[in-house]
């Protein structure tokens, strides 16, 4: 019986090593995966600088190379990040005991170049180095990225000697991607924010954004994401007229693929904008574009990656376009594109401007290359409509910087501009204000009914 229970002992003894070392091999292996279609898909190059694997835990460095800095011309120094991997079947190592291949914890870890930058935040605002990023890896391969960052409460020295209070609530993010990142869904909410010194504030409130996207093709994404802000507000105390508030703030985006097209669109609300010089209005708006060939598209999404990644100089980017856009551009349009201003209502104190629009394309050959040719092959429609009380105030805020538009003499110039389009038929009466609708059919633009220009041939 002991004999027994010492070969079970040793077994277990053996084999948990052996299992968890071997997982830890598969682990790599997922990461080597990511890493590239994070590369290939997303086109931003990352780097292996340093894998070391143990029995029950792995350590990984990564170089990414971001983008353009502020200063025009040059790149922002690339952030290195090391990533302590706890290998499964039940990885101990980083104190979860829930079975899984394994589970990462990154930190930013800069060095050389790097370090002088990001180092130099790290040291101002040590709080950002506490930052937790673990994903947890399934048996399939399948992630989990939750974000922590600590909430901050300070005030730091700039380089001119200004003092500046810095302050965040704690902000949390979530990501779940499949092994393959055909599936991926985002999560990510910072509740409040702000910056100030002595002559301005801003903050920020209420921030969320939302996204679930699947792959269809090779390289083009579809799905729905959604942002939403409660509050952003700037004030300045020595410049007033660049104080700015956004309130209750809502960006809707859908896209899928129906029957072989792409169709995409698009909602924007905000209950309140105050900019500067402006007076207070409100935005609601709506669009599409709809009929891309899907695979084109998948094609020309491609072909963009693969330029980023080739790091084309800016002075041959042009030619690189034009040349893909002959290549695909027949394609692409072939199913006849429609982009379309469903609505748009700018809401002011006294009354509206509502709009809306059109555009479609038609032909299945070749793009023309003449713009009378481009022009033979859209038809459009747009019609505006505003009341007398809604032009008054864009006429009273634009006041604020031209008080020869301000007060009774603005409103005579109103009245009068409303008159003189009147009766050059660009616009005809509509209760208190003016309305005005367009159409373009491939050869004769109308406006209000009536023909603008010659029939084209």
């Amino acid at each position: 019986m002991k004999k027994i229970v010492l070969c079970i002992l040793l077994v277990i003894a053996l084999g948990i090593p052996a299992a968890s070392y071997w997982l830890g091999t598969r682990i790599g292996s997922v990461l080597e995966v990511q890493r590239i279609l994070l590369e290939t898909q997303y086109g931003v190059p990352i780097t292996v600088l340093e894998k070391k694997q143990g029995v029950f835990e792995s350590t990984y460095r990564y170089r990414m190379a971001l983008g353009p800095a502020f200063t025009p011309g040059q790149p922002m120094p690339p952030l290195d990040v090391v990533g302590v991997v706890a290998h499964g079947p039940i990885p101990f190592a980083s104190g979860s005991l829930r079975p899984a291949l394994a589970v990462m914890d990154l930190s930013l870890a800069p060095t050389g170049e790097a370090a002088a930058a990001w180092g130099k935040m790290l040291d101002t605002i040590p709080e950002l180095r506490q930052t937790s990023l673990r994903t947890v890896f399934a048996f399939s391969g399948d992630s989990s990225t939750t974000l922590a960052v600590l909430p901050v409460s300070r005030t730091i020295a700039l380089a001119n000697g200004t003092a500046l209070d810095v302050n965040w609530h704690s902000v949390t993010g979530r990501l779940d991607m499949t092994a393959d990142l055909d599936v991926m869904d985002l999560a990510l909410d910072a509740p409040a924010a702000g910056l100030r010194d002595k002559t301005m504030t801003l903050s920020m409130q209420g921030f969320s954004l939302a996204s679930n996207a699947k792959r269809v093709g090779q390289n083009l994404y579809v799905g729905t994401s959604a942002l939403a802000l409660a509050d952003l507000t700037l004030t300045n105390t020595v410049a007033p007229d660049k104080s700015f508030a956004v309130n209750q703030l809502a960006v809707k985006v859908r896209s899928d693929v129906r029957d072989g097209a792409m169709d995409s669109a698009m909602t924007l609300q905000c209950q309140g904008m105050a900019l500067p010089g402006q007076t207070r209005v409100s935005l609601d708006s709506a669009m599409s574009f709809k009929n891309l060939d899907a695979a084109a598209l998948d094609a020309v999404v491609g072909e963009l990656r693969r330029i980023k990644l080739q790091q084309t100089p800016p002075q041959a980017q042009m030619q690189v376009y034009e040349t893909l856009l002959r290549r695909y551009g027949a394609a692409v349009t072939a199913r006849g594109p429609r982009l379309e201003l469903e609505r748009f209502v700018l809401g002011l104190p006294s009354g509206s401007v509502e709009a809306t629009a059109f555009v479609a394309y038609a032909g299945s050959d070749s793009l023309p290359e003449t713009l009378p040719a481009i022009l033979a092959r859209l038809t459009a429609a747009a019609s505006l409509k505003a009341s007398q009380a809604a032009l008054l105030d864009l006429a009273a805020a634009a006041g604020k910087n031209d008080p020869s538009l301000a007060g009774p003499f603005g409103q005579q110039m109103v009245e009068t501009a409303m008159a003189g389009l009147v009766a050059q038929g660009f616009a005809v009466r509509d209760k208190d204000g003016l309305a005005s609708a367009a159409a373009w059919d491939g050869k004769t633009l109308t406006i209000n009914g009536k023909i603008l220009n010659p029939p084209m041939p």
